[in-house]
């Protein structure tokens, strides 16, 4: 069953507050996410999982290397609930979603705003009924306060964090493909973020690196690029670096089409 494995692949953001860098982790289902035979699955940022020092690492890969990833053939949709958030949240959210389109070639299709919360999608899963029957849930991108966000698991230093999640071909086992995911923000970080994409800890910045995660991008630790773990100097960047580029490639449209994943 979905509900057994609504679980998030774990990707989370390292995004400096005024205290000090942190990470999020969120522990990740090991029957679920089979990697090449020299990857051992690991919540990313832990000591069995290395962060590279340069240029793109992915979240999970298929047993001949090949990443975990998207149908880029298809739109990823997007549903956005405001509540909470800043006052310019969701023109940071699409602006966001055309740079990770424009460097992937998937399409990201803002399906509205919603009311659904992240607790809502947690316990819920990542099936919804349609007129059509059942659809994947679209990507759920949403503002928590301090305490919901670190009842939610998350470290309450921390801005975002972000994630997708794998269709199930049949039970402990997946397609290799990713069908909906969530993007979790603070918005009891003090200070907040800026609104925009002018510095590197800004909401839109924020925003990129979760749905990096979101595409497939694990961290790396090289601060010349978006997806950086924070975990040695602060990142300079408020753009995707040459790294980043080519792992969104190779998770994009470049790689070529895959089949629909079965909604079970």
């Amino acid at each position: 069953m979905l509900g057994s494995f609504a679980v998030l692949i774990v990707a989370l953001a390292f995004w400096w507050s005024s205290r000090s860098p942190s990470s999020v982790e969120v522990p990740l289902p090991t029957a679920a996410l089979p990697t090449g035979p020299s990857s051992p699955i690991a919540p990313s940022g832990s000591p069995s999982s290395p962060v590279p020092a340069i240029g793109y690492a992915f979240l999970a890969t298929r047993p001949d290397g090949s990443p975990y990833r998207w149908n880029p053939c298809a739109p990823i949709r997007y549903v956005v609930n405001t509540s909470g958030a800043p006052a310019g949240a969701l023109t940071d959210v699409q602006e966001a979603a055309r740079r990770v389109s424009s460097a992937t070639g998937i399409s990201f299709e803002f399906a509205g705003t919603t009311s659904e919360t992240l607790a809502q999608r947690r316990s819920a899963g990542y099936v919804i009924s349609t007129p059509e029957g059942s659809a994947w849930a679209p990507v759920l991108i949403a503002w928590a306060s301090g305490p919901e966000f670190q009842a939610l698991g998350y470290d309450p230093a921390a801005v975002g964090a972000g994630g997708p999640f794998p269709g199930e071909a049949e039970v402990g086992q997946t397609t290799g493909r990713y069908v909906s995911g969530l993007v979790a923000l603070n918005s009891g970080t003090n200070p907040p973020p800026a609104e925009g994409f002018s510095t590197p800890t800004s909401w839109g910045v924020v925003l990129m690196h979760d749905l990096g995660h979101v595409v497939g991008l694990a961290h790396v630790e090289d601060p010349t690029q978006i997806m950086a773990a924070g975990l040695t100097q602060p990142r300079t960047v408020t753009d995707w670096g040459a790294g980043d580029r080519r792992g969104l490639a190779l998770v994009g449209r470049q790689a070529g089409c895959l089949q629909a994943v079965p909604r079970s």
